[in-house]
């Protein structure tokens, strides 16, 4: 009798309560967003949930080194009156001849130097504001999950730095269109 109730403690401690945890947290993973539309959660100097339109732009480009240069870019503006007005990144990849960036994970690059043979991702905020100071992309990755010639679905998480050294993360789900 009490190894059974041992084991139903065990079960209940070690089973039940983590899955409850682990279920209560943010629900933007997986979340679907409407065609054209993201959504994120900001943490950091600010603290908000936003969502607004999302849309893209694919580029094959060739630099002053004759590398062809696959860029996607990302704009996100903001439908509220927030503090966040526009968030854009640029997933820029040396390939082959493909006229579209594929699914898969992008990792963000420290931008070191000039665009040129730039292969990451590289991103900005906006903020409302003559006075604030940009962010600029420190850490973190864009997954694409889906590109279409009409779509570009995937998730964020990526922090970012202002010059001040104050920092910004964003986590979420777009559909970009």
């Amino acid at each position: 009798m009490i190894q059974l109730i041992g084991k139903s403690l065990k079960v209940f401690l070690f089973g039940i309560i983590p899955l409850f945890m682990v279920s209560s947290g943010p629900k933007l993973d997986n979340a679907i967003v409407d065609c054209g539309t993201y959504e994120f959660i900001v943490s950091g100097k600010y603290n908000q949930h936003i969502t607004g339109l999302a849309t893209f732009s694919s580029k094959l480009e060739e630099d002053t080194f004759g590398n062809l240069i696959n860029s996607l870019e990302l704009n996100f503006e903001s439908n509220d009156n927030g503090n966040i007005k526009t968030i854009e990144f640029i997933i820029a990849n040396v390939l082959d001849y493909n006229d579209m960036v594929s699914t898969g994970s992008y990792e963000i690059e420290q931008l070191d130097r000039l665009i040129n043979e730039f292969n990451g991702v590289y991103g900005v905020v906006d903020i409302g504001g003559s006075d604030e100071l940009p962010f600029f992309s420190n850490q973190g990755s864009i997954v694409i999950v889906e590109s279409l010639a009409n779509s570009v679905l995937g998730n964020i998480e990526v922090q970012l730095k202002n010059a001040g050294n104050e920092s910004l993360s964003i986590k979420g789900t777009f559909n970009a269109n």
